[in-house]
């Protein structure tokens, strides 16, 4: 998985449990998350632009909030 910087990272395949990355960008925490909505959401606008969705990566670099 690369996560900025040059870097990448490898996770251990156990299962096939698919699931996503949120990267925080100034602490380096990688949360592993799975949103229903968000799978069927790209699974629609792939059908509505005529293919087949076969796998996906899907990283979100992100920051805390400010408070």
């Amino acid at each position: 998985m690369e996560i900025g910087d040059g870097r990448a990272l490898y996770e251990a395949r156990i299962g096939n449990e698919h699931h996503d990355h949120m990267i925080c960008l100034d602490t380096g925490t990688i949360t592993e998350f799975y949103n229903e909505d968000l799978e069927q959401l790209q699974e629609k606008i792939v059908i509505e632009h005529g293919y087949e969705l076969v796998r996906h990566v899907h990283q979100l670099f992100v920051r805390p909030l400010k408070k």
